[in-house]
């Protein structure tokens, strides 16, 4: 389906939610248009970050420059608008809160029940990627020397764990992988914290996300591994190259995996 100027995707509550320049679009499982929501979005082309948009805790949660949109999946509107500090352009899903991550290194918690933020801990370097899983929040370190911030959202407490340079981190239910933008991923296992060797699973990576034991990578084309053993298991092609610092979203839904296509300018079904 043709969509302009596609970019992040994600699958809740049903539909699939794509960032379309400034706009959020609702589609069905059968993809089809059902709602577009203006203005939630930055209108400036660099301001897209893999994780602008994500789903959770009843809402669909989108970032502007100073502040986190919460929408109403049933209703198709913004219903609260929390404000943030500048430059905060990452955001997660954690058992109650959602955790935005900003480039001066402060970790924010969203509580669902009051839409207040609330700072958790300063981590001294700016995320390039965050994400939440096995109790913590995991913060890749955007440094030259790589490296994840495992934080306890409880305490505020960080450890840094040696690991190699990534660009997305995806929990599943034994380990949390890492994926760089050349398409090499990696694991850390949450009770020893420690990095497994990097394997290229992909030409580049465009966006990433997990399902039912299997990790998806968008390339322009379709990879999946499987999330215990690593093994590639699929792959598909789907639109080609594309331009390496894309955001590329790819989602689950229904009876698809649904990929962006940034110089198509659509949005791709490939059955499961």
């Amino acid at each position: 389906m043709d969509v302009p100027q596609p970019s992040n995707l994600v699958a809740g509550y049903g539909s699939l939610w794509a960032r379309s320049g400034s706009s959020l679009w609702q589609i069905s499982p059968q993809g089809t248009v059902e709602a577009r929501i203006n203005n939630v979005f930055a209108d400036k082309v660099d301001a897209v970050d893999p994780q602008n948009l994500v789903v959770g805790l009843g809402s669909v949660w989108t970032i502007q420059p100073r502040a986190v949109l919460r929408i109403d999946p049933s209703k198709g509107r913004v219903v609260a608008r929390v404000e943030t500090a500048r430059g905060c352009d990452q955001i997660v899903t954690g058992p109650g809160n959602m955790f935005v991550g900003c480039r001066d290194s402060r970790l924010f918690r969203i509580d669902a029940a009051t839409n207040k933020a609330s700072i958790v801990t300063t981590t001294g370097v700016s995320p390039i990627g965050i994400a939440y899983g096995h109790g913590s929040v995991w913060w890749i370190n955007a440094s030259e020397a790589g490296n994840v911030s495992n934080i306890d959202p409880s305490s505020g407490s960080v450890t840094e764990l040696s690991a190699p340079y990534a660009r997305f981190a995806v929990p599943t239910d034994e380990r949390v992988w890492f994926i760089d933008t050349n398409g090499n991923a990696f694991w850390i296992d949450p009770s020893s914290r420690r990095a497994s060797h990097p394997v290229n699973k992909s030409r580049v990576a465009l966006g990433a996300t997990s399902n039912h034991g299997t990790v998806f990578i968008n390339d322009g084309d379709l990879v999946g591994f499987d999330a215990d053993t690593g093994a590639v298991t699929r792959r598909a092609d789907v639109s080609g190259r594309q331009n390496f610092r894309a955001v590329a979203g790819v989602a689950v839904l229904g009876s698809n995996i649904w990929l962006v296509d940034p110089k198509g300018e659509r949005i791709v079904a490939v059955p499961r």
